[in-house]
This record gives C-alpha cells, sequence and structure tokens, in this order.
C-alpha cells in the first residue's frame, strides 16, 4: 500500500517542496487505511454535516453526515460524489468514505438522491432510517452498508449497480423492510446479503392487500440474494423477487436461516449460471390459509439445479403452493445430507438425462421426503443405493444409484 501510494519526488524540488510531499504521502497512506475501518470522527473534518431537513439545490462533491434525529434530506435527484480524482492537484481522499453516513440516528429519512464512487453509498449503522428513490452506483463496497440493530424501511424505486462488493449489506439484528417498493440490484459483484440475525420483510398495504413491492437481483456476478446466520426472509402480501441471469446462483440460504412465503408470494429463480436456489441447514416453507392468493415459486433455467437441499436443510409446502421447477442443467431437486422435503401439486420435468445422470428428483445420504399430486418427469425420483431415504406419498424410488 505504501509504495503503490509513493509521490514521486527529484533531486530538483527544493526541500520544503519535498517535505510537503513526504507529509503529504503519510497524509494518504493513513486515509486509505480508512477502507479498512473508515472513521466517522475524521469524516466529519471532510464532510458536510446536516442538522436539519435539508434539500439539496446542486451537486455536492463531498461526503454527506447526518448528526441530527427526525429530519430528511432531499437530493431533488442531485449526486453526491466525492472530488474528482484530482481537484486542483490535491488526491482524492473523500472516496475512501461514505457517500452519507448515518450512525445512532432515528427517524431519519434520505430521498432523490444519486451517490456515487465512495467506499459506501450509503453506511448505517444502529439507525431507523426511510429510503426513498435512492441510486448508488459504483462504489468501491457496498451500495448500502448496515448494521447494528438498524431498520431500513425502503419505498418507491431504489437501484444499486455497479458497486464492488454488495449491493446491499445488512447485518447484525438489521430489519429491510420493502413497502411499495421497486428495488433493482444488478452488476454488483453480489446482490444483496442479510445476515447475522437480520431479517428482509415484504410487507404488504392492509388496505390493498396487493402492493407493488418487488425485488430484482440480476446479473450480478455471483449470487442474486443470501441469507446466513439465524436470518430470515419473509413474504407477507403480494411481493414479487426475481433472480435472473446471476453468475453463480439465484439465492444461498444458509446457517440456521429461513424463507418464508406466505399468500400471495412470488418468488423466481430463472437463467442463474449455477444452481437457482440452494438451502443449507436451513428452511424453506410455503404457506397460506387463503386459497385464492397462493404464493409461487418457479426455478427454471439455471445452468445447475432448480433446487439443491443440504446439510438437514428442510423444504415444506401445502397444498395451495404453485411450485415450477423445470428444464433446469442438472438436476430438478437434490435432497441430500439428512434433508427433509415435502413437495405437493408441483410440477417437475424436464431434467431427466440417463447419459448424464441427470434427474428430475433426487435423494442421498439419508434424506428424507414426501410427495402427493405431484407431475415429476420422466425418470422418476433417483435415490442413492449406500443409504437409508425415506419416501412417503404416491411415489417411490425409479432408479436405485
Amino acid at each position: 500500500l505504501q509504495s503503490a501510494l509513493l509521490l514521486p519526488t527529484t533531486p530538483r524540488q527544493p526541500r520544503t517542496t519535498m517535505n510537503l510531499l513526504k507529509i503529504c504521502n503519510k497524509l494518504l497512506i493513513l486515509l486509505a487505511l480508512q477502507v479498512i475501518q473508515p472513521s466517522l470522527g475524521q469524516e466529519r473534518l471532510f464532510a458536510r454535516r446536516i442538522f436539519t431537513s435539508t434539500t439539496l439545490v446542486r451537486q455536492v462533491i463531498r461526503p454527506i453526515v447526518i448528526e441530527s434525529d427526525g429530519i430528511t434530506l432531499d437530493c431533488l435527484d442531485n449526486v453526491i460524489v466525492p472530488v474528482p480524482e484530482s481537484f486542483f492537484g490535491i488526491p482524492n481522499f473523500l472516496r475512501f468514505y461514505p457517500g452519507i453516513a448515518i450512525v445512532n440516528r432515528r427517524n431519519v429519512k434520505i430521498k432523490n438522491c444519486v451517490i456515487s464512487n465512495f467506499l459506501h453509498g450509503i453506511y448505517i449503522e444502529n439507525s431507523d432510517v426511510e429510503l426513498e428513490n435512492v441510486v448508488l452506483q459504483n462504489n468501491t463496497a457496498m451500495g448500502i452498508e448496515a448494521s447494528d440493530a438498524s431498520r431500513i424501511l425502503i419505498t418507491g424505486s431504489m437501484v444499486a449497480t455497479g458497486n464492488g462488493a454488495f449491493g446491499i449489506n445488512a447485518l447484525n439484528d438489521c430489519t429491510l423492510t420493502l413497502r411499495d417498493a421497486d428495488v433493482r440490484i444488478f452488476q454488483n459483484s453480489l446482490g444483496v446479503q442479510v445476515g447475522l440475525r437480520g431479517s428482509l420483510y415484504f410487507d404488504a398495504d392492509l388496505g390493498s392487500r396487493r402492493p407493488p413491492s418487488r425485488l430484482s437481483c440480476y446479473e450480478n456476478t455471483f449470487f442474486g440474494l443470501t441469507i446466513t446466520s439465524s436470518s430470515h426472509m419473509f413474504f407477507f402480501g403480494n411481493g414479487t423477487l426475481m433472480l435472473e441471469d446471476n453468475g453463480t446462483g439465484g439465492m444461498l440460504v444458509f446457517s440456521k436461516s429461513a424463507v418464508e412465503l406466505d399468500r400471495d408470494a412470488t418468488l423466481i429463480a430463472r437463467n442463474n449460471g449455477e444452481d437457482g436456489v440452494i438451502m443449507d441447514d436451513s428452511t424453506m416453507n410455503m404457506f397460506t390459509i387463503d386459497p385464492t392468493a397462493r404464493p409461487v415459486f418457479t426455478s427454471s433455467f439455471n445452468g445447475g439445479s432448480g433446487v439443491l437441499l443440504g446439510k438437514s436443510a428442510v423444504w415444506d409446502t401445502n397444498d395451495d403452493a404453485i411450485v415450477s421447477i423445470e428444464d433446469n442443467g442438472k438436476h430438478g431437486v437434490v435432497v441430500d445430507q439428512n434433508s427433509i422435503a415435502a413437495f405437493l401439486n408441483a410440477n417437475i420435468t424436464g431434467h431427466y438425462n440417463a447419459g448424464e445422470g441427470y434427474y428430475n428428483v433426487k435423494l442421498t445420504f439419508g434424506s428424507q421426503a414426501e410427495f402427493f399430486n405431484n407431475t415429476i418427469g420422466d425418470g422418476g425420483i433417483a435415490c442413492d443405493a449406500t443409504t437409508v431415504n425415506l419416501i412417503r406419498g404416491d411415489e417411490s424410488c425409479s432408479t436405485v444409484l
């Protein structure tokens, strides 16, 4: 790092110039280290500090720190961006800080902002924040970095694209709520991560029961959505999760986490490079008490398997769920490593290839499954011969591996 930041000097330069360059060099090294752990205290030295509700009337070329509770920052679609790479000869160290920092604040609203080229677009710590019509693009690490029991309500539109790591990363007891929201997370290294007892909640408008809440994670280099470490995703009402064209897989759920699709929920995993949905040591539940508002799950045209269950995962559906797992590149459903699955009225077809060893349903390594009234394509269910795999319902093992 130090050698990369050394500024050129020559013997012809005056001693005062050389000393100044040495001081600048040390300062740059200290500031560059903030990429690892940025300091809000240091950021305040350079940032615009907001104490009251504020409307921006022009572009801002430095970070912003929210310093009071109960305020609104309306950017009027103006851009918050660091000074250019070289601004009057001064190197751009402001890009090592978040574009907007919100720490230990309550009832803050950020709206109509475009935030680019910082370390994180928005950094939220132990705060209650509403985000409305926000664009987070080309930031070095995260579009949004949230932690420490923050509660984030997303309304209106949101775009996170071109960020170096996650579009949204919410850890340590954070809650992300989508309410009448259209959120697009694309062309980041990874889409959205909710971890360490976090939650992602699609909230219905109880008046209409059918709000247009949608989260689309697509064209990210690796996974579209990751739920991990005792975290939870819950759909209640007309929520749609689209996971499409991600390089590795659509959704990864692991380490004692859970996904629940309640009434009117829709989850689509399509055209991802590997598996549509991976569940490890975690649970998927599709349920409704209202037969007119059925949850929908579709996994199709993924490069790997449609659904991959491992390490004691649980997959549970009721009669009213609409499940379609079709035409994936490998297996339709894999139930492995003592996992448990229940499929009712599902359509699982288009995967059988005896030459390649692919099946519509494959049970291995002590797994258990229940099947009633499903449409399972050619080749039926394949079972591992070396361990006991238990099946009940109206299907049996068609092929012993």
